[in-house]
């Protein structure tokens, strides 16, 4: 606790809030249409003007070192207070945080994707802590809201070519149209991003073995059909084709694999959404948002991940298909103001993978086993929730909210494998096994959830507001299958019990932010393994109650007008109170992919009325790579720079990623066991260099 009371009495040279006169911007992730100063959570607002410099990735990976956020092996995952959005052992199939775009929820398979796309963006908000009143299921982590400009009604344009390290191409364009002057326009977006990529395969002789190519179309129409009502009408495409991040071989940082078979991973998604937007009368407005996705991935890699062909052929096909509701009547006359909601949330997951399992016959021995998994998931949420805010007086406010949720899900799954070739005596042992695991195993799971959210904030001043609340979030259950034992059993949900101590000042020129956490975890889901070193003798169950505290101070300062000066630290302890697998003891460990310290400065400075230079700074502390706490991720500094020039209608960026080429094993893939031979390290990514030309018009 004294590293949190050190946290909070920081001076003010530490800064992290990059936008001034917070108090006017109305926090979209809440649902509410409060002010920033009126929150008692802990919120991290990035509007586009102040994301300059970290556009460089234009990806998620932006967003690395924003106090206590971690981006996991290079976008693969994100942290927020410590807690991996795809869990804290194991991937499962319902995520701890949640990404929700221009109001929409993203599944994973539309991150993969591509749709965290930051072109012609309007701002991001980060929700750190439990977001489970407001958002539902899966927020138990927090939120991460990523906001596009809005059709206006007037012309404008902007194109963007850019080139850079490792045959980096970039392509975007916007052109925003009015149709019918008053009535209806149009913003119409596209961005492609291609790139070699650093990392070669020796063994296929393929140099652009990394590669990426993603391409991001949007079309936006506004329909504004009087004073009081709008309606928004979005139609969004992605398409992501990408090598692997991992590396091998005895120096990682020779960004080389050694495998017979190319890493593919080809993924895509359609979505549409519609946003109505109605003002009742003076006191009442609602908003009514129906939104539908539809993705695709097909991933081939080396099923043993070695430069022999011991596996052969791994495929993963997966698809999803979801569609929402929504509708929010909002409230506000003098002292009470209200939102009332309703959401309906149904989702579609198949995914099918075939490939050789390696099964230990003893020493480095093993059999192949033809496999193939096919996993079915249907879930239907319906929520009902609302938050109700009371303004005592002009110093005292208090909010109470609950939300309702009613969770059906069902999970199949199919198991068939076939020994594949005469392996003499133990053919039999083989087939036992095999005959065991076979056959459909799936169950039901039903449950409804109350959530509450307690809140109150004293407004010092005009520029002064504290805040506490206490709320509950939770991750819905599920049924989980041993794929070495075929078996199948239900898992409960868990929960999350979060307290939360917030501080908040702003003015037109200066603004920091404290808050102060501490969360109590029960029934937490985490994957047990029978034998410690196989995955396949696993399952999900509620084994395993945590607790984490900490800190975020964030801030920005405007110095003689033409400088900006921002920055965030953050302190998050993470511990396992009780949970066993196999033969290891987690307690007292710590969770994985939960770096103690983070933080980001930037610097951005207008040095002419044409140039502007910006600097970043992150710092990600060392943190634990698995849960085991055997492997650890070192302290990590990265500098990125960017400088713009702009003239008449045109512009011109130069930028460095990483400017001195920082070299970090962030995880050790040294297999641990025969069966699964293949070494799979992540390291940082070396130095960027890149150029971009701008058009606007």
């Amino acid at each position: 606790m004294k590293s949190i009371l050190a946290l909070s009495l920081l001076s003010t040279s530490l800064y992290a809030q990059t936008s001034m006169e917070l108090d006017s911007i109305v926090i979209r992730g809440t649902k509410e249409q409060k002010k920033y100063n009126e929150t008692t959570s802990s919120i991290s607002v990035i509007k586009n003007d102040d994301f300059k410099a970290g556009t460089i990735d234009n990806s998620i990976n932006s967003l690395n070192g924003v106090s206590n956020v971690q981006i996991n092996k290079n976008g693969e995952s994100y942290s927020i207070r410590g807690i991996n959005n795809t869990g804290v052992t194991g991937v499962q199939k319902d995520n701890l945080a949640s990404t929700i775009i221009d109001d929409v929820f993203q599944s994973d398979l539309a991150i993969r994707a591509g749709v965290f796309d930051l072109w012609d963006l309007d701002g991001i908000e980060i929700h750190r802590g439990g977001q489970a009143t407001t958002q539902g299921i899966n927020s138990l982590a927090g939120t991460i809201l990523v906001n596009h400009k809005e059709p206006s009604f007037f012309r404008e344009g902007k194109l963007r070519l850019g080139y850079g390290s490792f045959d980096r191409k970039e392509v975007a364009v916007m052109t925003n149209n009015e149709i019918i002057p008053g009535i209806l326009t149009s913003r119409i977006t596209y961005n492609k991003d291609a790139s070699d990529g650093y990392i070669k395969n020796v063994t296929t002789k393929n140099d652009k073995w990394g590669r990426k190519n993603k391409d991001a179309a949007r079309a936006s129409f506004l329909y504004q059909i009087s004073d009081n009502d709008k309606l928004i009408f979005d139609l969004k495409m992605f398409r992501n084709s990408t090598g692997g991040t991992y590396v091998q071989g005895t120096d990682p940082f020779k960004h080389e694999v050694l495998e017979d078979i190319d890493y593919k991973n080809k993924a895509h998604n359609a979505q549409g959404s519609i946003r109505y937007y109605k003002k009742v009368n003076e006191d009442f407005s609602n908003t009514l948002i129906v939104a539908f996705s539809k993705s695709k991935q097909e991933v081939s890699s080396d099923a043993d991940g070695t430069k022999n062909n011991l596996a052969g052929l791994r495929t993963e096909d997966y698809k999803d298909q979801m569609m929402t509701l929504e509708n929010l009547l909002q409230y506000k006359s003098g002292k009470i103001s209200n939102t009332l909601g309703f959401n309906l949330h149904n989702y579609k997951l198949n995914d099918y993978h075939h490939f050789n399992v390696m099964f230990p016959l003893g020493g480095t021995n093993y059999a192949l086993i033809d496999a193939i998994q096919a996993q079915k998931n249907l879930k239907t949420v319906y929520s009902l929730f609302d938050s109700f805010t009371y303004d005592f007086t002009e110093e005292h406010s208090l909010n109470l909210g609950l939300r309702l949720e009613y969770v059906v899900n069902e999970y199949k799954t199919f198991l068939y494998g076939v020994r594949n070739g005469n392996y003499g005596g133990s053919n039999t042992t083989i087939d036992n096994y095999v005959a065991g695991i076979i056959g459909d195993h799936g169950d039901e799971n039903k449950k409804l959830m109350a959530l509450p959210k307690l809140g109150y904030v004293y407004h010092l001043n005009a520029n002064n507001d504290f805040g506490l609340s206490y709320s509950q979030a939770y991750r819905n259950g599920g049924v989980s299958v041993n794929r070495r034992r075929g078996t199948a059993s239900n898992y409960d949900p868990e929960l999350t019990h979060n307290y939360e101590l917030s501080q908040k000042y702003n003015d037109k020129t200066f603004n920091i932010s404290t808050n102060i956490f501490y969360t109590n975890w029960k029934k937490q889901q985490v994957q047990v393994r029978v034998v410690q070193n196989d995955p396949y003798d696993s399952s999900i169950k509620n084994a395993s109650s945590s607790e984490l505290y900490g800190a975020e101070v964030q801030g920005g300062v405007k110095i003689l007008s033409r400088h900006h000066l921002g920055a965030s630290v953050g302190y998050v302890a993470t511990k396992f109170l009780n949970f066993k697998s196999g033969s290891t003891n987690y307690a007292g460990k710590e969770f994985p992919n939960a770096p103690k310290y983070t933080g980001l400065i930037s610097w951005k400075s207008e040095v002419t009325d044409n140039l502007s230079v910006g600097v970043i700074g992150r710092l990600l502390g060392q943190s634990w790579a698995n849960a085991e706490n055997t492997k650890r991720a070192p302290n990590q500094y990265y500098i990125d720079l960017n400088a713009e020039y702009v003239f008449s209608s045109y512009g011109i960026e130069v930028y460095t990623k990483n400017l001195f080429d920082k070299d970090y094993l962030i995880y050790d893939g040294t297999p641990t066991s025969t069966a699964f031979p293949g070494t799979y390290h992540q390291v940082s990514t070396p130095r960027e260099l890149g150029v971009r030309l701008t058009y606007n018009w």
